[in-house]
């Protein structure tokens, strides 16, 4: 989704079976998706390549936006690190107890 220019970091989006896989959330993901009429209410998982701004500057805010929409559960997928990050993320999410930001970190 996108390119990379002075906007935003790309972001991949895998639909396999009717679920939504999305890799990296970075700055302006949220923006690109509302322009572009590209759906977001079903994503389930993102994945991390790096723990950089770039490819999760928009993560926190595309997860409040999710849970305002009603997703139940974000599962986000990154290399070690990932659950410090969300952990310390979460705190400014903690007023969505409808729904659970998981970290889960891949070697």
């Amino acid at each position: 989704l996108g390119t990379e220019g002075g906007d935003m970091t790309p972001s991949v989006q895998v639909v396999a079976d009717g679920t939504k896989y999305m890799f990296n959330a970075g700055d302006g993901l949220q923006r690109f998706c509302t322009q572009h009429q590209v759906k977001l209410a079903k994503l389930e998982r993102l994945f991390l390549t790096a723990l950089a701004a770039d490819t999760l500057g928009g993560l926190l805010g595309m997860y409040l936006t999710l849970s305002d929409a009603g997703v139940k559960k974000l599962s986000v997928h990154g290399p070690p690190g990932t659950k410090r990050f969300v952990t310390a993320g979460g705190a400014f999410c903690e007023n969505r107890p409808e729904s659970d930001l998981v970290p889960e970190e891949i070697d």
